[in-house]
């Protein structure tokens, strides 16, 4: 019962097929076949064997090893499309199991906002925030660099890292990185 609770809160209905189908592959380690239309509008047909199902800040997604990549990857359930699952089943590969392990850290974040983001940090932030004066302050956990950096470069201008200092540098990586890319003529 609590499981469709969930799922009926926080996915639409055609999402719930998709995680239904998912998780019966996830608890009975079946690979699954899907079309998968990426941020940018890209198209792909996947075979995978998924290994988790995540909920993450009102956003379900599947990490998988992909057999068209042979890595890991991470999927968002709403852009997944004509899931198959197949009677395939699958070992959970070293190189998976090693990823699962390395890549989901806690990253302890402190991040200062400006008040002028405050109706999406409480969205997406919910009992994280504080207000302080004109600043929001943010102390969260994040599972991955690239998600931590992925969220913090989405706010823009309006966000600040305050601390880890490994987080702030690595976002500042990744703006020089798109500027050079802007920058060639």
């Amino acid at each position: 019962m609590q499981k469709k609770v969930v799922m009926e809160i926080g996915a639409s209905e055609e999402e719930r097929g998709v995680i239904r189908n998912v998780l019966q592959a996830v608890q009975q380690k079946k690979r699954v076949e899907f079309s998968y239309t990426d941020a940018l509008s890209h198209e792909s047909f996947r075979k995978v064997e998924p290994l988790h199902l995540l909920w993450e800040k009102g956003v379900w997604y599947v990490e998988c090893y992909c057999l068209q990549r042979l890595s890991m990857r991470t999927f968002r359930v709403s852009r997944m499309k004509n899931l198959e699952l197949l009677e395939e089943t699958f070992v959970p590969s070293t190189v998976a199991l090693k990823h699962v392990y390395e890549e989901n850290e806690e990253i302890h974040a402190l991040l200062r906002f400006d008040a002028s983001a405050k109706q999406r940090v409480s969205e997406q932030f919910q009992e994280e925030w504080t207000q302080d004066g004109e600043n929001i302050i943010v102390d969260t956990l994040f599972y991955t660099w690239g998600y931590a950096i992925a969220v913090v470069l989405s706010y823009g201008a309006v966000v600040e890292v305050v601390h880890p200092k490994e987080l702030r540098e690595k976002v500042m990586q990744e703006v020089v990185a798109v500027q050079q890319i802007y920058m060639k003529e």
